[in-house]
């Protein structure tokens, strides 16, 4: 192990007094020894201290701030026992219809949860499952609101966020150094991604978590088999158990769980003894055997799961070569967002260009010295058996983390799914990713990488170089988190609340129309037209639906022509389709004519049609036979999801 220079001065004179065999100076230097083992476990309590302590507020900064998009309201759908025909859609609906979702179905149980998540989803169960508990104890308590639900909603991941920084030190300490643990952990708290992910009510922390606990459980049974103890009973468990709930928490731990596979088998392989290499396979076995023993009920869930329509966005478009050589581009920006990420979404070349050649910067020579402290802990590893056996399991670390990316590149390449198409799904290896760079940095004494011949004649930073680049590395990473706080950074395909604001700019009569045909398209609209009721709530002139569009968008244009008189058991929150009443036509409360447009004579009416083009929008629609209505160009929008104006008046024969 990597030992601090403080307790080496410690042994170092016990062994000197011992050489003169004066016991009173054997004494005071063993008291010496252990006062300085004393203030650096100190040093270290306080540092990780003030490491959780950032971390926890960046994950809590602004919490509540940022809009809840489309996996956010599938969550919360999921969790409150919402399938799609549960939810009242296809009917005129008010900011107070848009709140009921925030409460339990009627139906609300842990049952009706798997019911729906088994139906709607595409996701495994545990983080649902924990969501679930986490969200009605709240609920129970009265403690949700419009306004508190984001922060309610995002509080678990954020939790889960704060235990990764605490857990990913202990693994570092436990199977490298303090040192090493203390830049792991401060790496994780600052990093863009995971403050990212953290903020998000989805369940990615949920398996970054699961993998810190399988590696701490797999580093622990190889340092004890590299000692000759091939028990090691709990970290075996350890293992068992984090692997088996990291396969519950996201498919992607698929990956993961054959990375470690891969990893353990090449460290095996290097093994020259035969007799313990057959004992240790032995142990092993269960290891890998036992979590895909448990995952199996639900392992169908995956095979059939993979061809379904929700899954179509890992399917590339290939319309030109070039976009082969996408997941290595998209790889590389993941790989950089984990360290920083600067304002470059949506800014004009002017901004653009400086901040991109920064990050091009940073990334380089963050690489080069990952590299060059990686090959000096290579060249020392051979001057003792303990400086080997540390090299052993870096490497295994290593591998782990080329293995899950080589993994992804093959879903592309062989199988046509693209899993590198957002920085998110790159959370699976960043745990053996901020491990392998704390390692580098901070595995060895000062060194300086050495970037080119050029920058071998700048002046030296002599032994604070690594210092320098550990600080500068940090910062960036802290740069970036505030960067994501302020939502300038990992911005979403579509913003809710910039399309609220361009659809209801002000206090004229609106009626949103959001179109679907599956629950990932109601809870796209449903983000959408709650940044509109929020907006207009105090005020009572917006009025939204939510219409089907499976029949074509022409059904959705003779629905607005007839006044939304729709199917007469359409539903209202807490109904199922087995208990909820028929109710007659005449006393459907979307019925659009009834007061809305007879108490406002000319009316905004706005439609977000997903995968409706421009010129696919008609020039006119009738709306309820009072009103037409006529295409505003000026005011078609496309923010990651088109969006269309019209400005309907009332006929002029029409008094009603």
């Amino acid at each position: 192990m990597d030992e601090d220079p403080s307790l080496r001065i410690g042994r170092q004179l016990v062994n000197f007094s011992g050489f003169f065999r004066v016991e009173a100076l054997q004494q005071a230097a063993r008291q010496l020894a252990n006062r300085l083992r004393h203030r650096r476990r100190r040093f270290d309590a306080i540092a990780i201290v003030v490491i959780v302590a950032i971390a926890a507020a960046f994950r809590f900064w602004n919490l509540g701030d940022k809009a809840l998009w489309l996996d956010e309201w599938l969550t919360l759908f999921i969790v409150n026992g919402y399938s799609s025909a549960d939810l009242p859609l296809d009917r005129l609906l008010s900011f107070r219809d848009l709140s009921s979702v925030i409460q339990p179905h009627t139906d609300a149980s842990l049952a009706q949860t798997l019911s729906v998540l088994n139906r709607e989803s595409t996701h495994p169960p545990l983080f649902f499952l924990l969501q679930y508990y986490w969200f009605h104890w709240h609920s129970d308590r009265g403690l949700i609101s419009p306004d508190q639900l984001p922060i309610v909603l995002r509080t678990l991941p954020t939790y889960l966020g704060i235990a990764q920084t605490v857990l990913i030190f202990w693994v570092s300490k436990l199977a490298f150094s303090p040192r090493v643990g203390l830049l792991a952990a401060a790496l994780t708290a600052t990093s863009p991604l995971t403050v990212y992910l953290s903020q998000e009510a989805r369940q990615y922390t949920l398996a970054m978590v699961c993998l810190i606990l399988a590696l701490a459980g797999l580093l622990t049974v190889i340092k004890h088999w590299q000692y000759g103890d091939l028990r090691a009973r709990k970290a075996v468990v350890l293992w068992i158990v984090a692997n088996t709930l990291g396969l519950y928490s996201h498919y992607l731990f698929v990956l993961a769980f054959a990375a470690q596979g891969v990893a353990i088998a090449l460290w095996l392989g290097q093994t020259q003894q035969w007799r313990k290499r057959r004992r240790c396979i032995t142990a092993v076995l269960p290891g890998f055997s036992l979590p895909l023993l448990l995952f199996s009920p639900w392992l169908w869930r995956l095979f059939h799961q993979v061809n379904r329509a929700e899954t179509e966005w890992a399917t590339p478009f290939m319309s030109h070569w070039s976009d082969g050589l996408a997941p290595i581009g998209q790889t590389l920006v993941a790989l950089l967002s984990a360290f920083i990420a600067l304002p470059i979404e949506g800014q004009p070349p002017l901004i653009l260009i400086p901040l991109a050649v920064t990050t091009l910067l940073f990334g380089l020579l963050l690489t080069v010295a990952t590299w060059q402290g990686w090959r000096r802990l290579q060249s020392v590893a051979s001057m003792s058996p303990e400086s080997a056996r540390l090299q052993e399991r870096r490497t295994i670390i290593a591998m782990i983390t080329l293995t899950i990316i080589i993994q992804m590149f093959v879903a592309f390449y062989v199988f046509g799914k693209n899993l590198t198409i957002a920085p998110r799904y790159h959370a699976i290896y960043y745990p053996s990713l901020c491990l392998l760079v704390a390692i580098a940095l901070g595995g060895h004494s000062a060194y300086r990488p050495q970037l080119s011949k050029v920058l071998k004649r700048l002046p030296t930073f002599g032994t604070h170089w690594r210092r320098t680049l550990v600080l500068g590395v940090i910062t960036a990473g802290a740069i970036g988190a505030i960067c994501v706080t302020q939502n300038w950074a990992f911005q979403k395909g579509y913003t809710p609340r910039e399309i609220a604001a361009n659809i209801q700019p002000d206090d004229r009569p609106t009626l949103t129309i959001a179109a679907y045909n599956n629950l990932q398209e109601i809870a796209l609209g449903w983000s959408i037209l709650w940044e509109l009721g929020r907006r207009t709530a105090d005020r009572q002139t917006s009025q939204f639906a939510l219409l089907d569009r499976t029949q074509g968008y022409d059904h959705i244009w003779d629905t607005l022509a007839n006044g939304l008189d729709l199917a007469s058991d359409a539903v209202s929150p807490g109904e199922t389709s087995i208990d909820r009443p028929r109710r007659n036509a005449d006393n459907l409360s979307a019925n659009v004519s009834s007061s809305f447009l007879t108490t406002h004579p000319n009316v905004n009416l706005w439609i977000i049609a997903p995968g409706l083009r421009q010129i696919e929008f008609p020039d006119e629609l009738a709306l309820a036979s009072t009103h037409r209505c006529r295409l505003d160009p000026e005011t078609y929008r496309r923010v990651g999801i088109p969006y269309q104006g019209y400005r309907c008046v009332r006929n002029s024969g029409d008094r009603s």
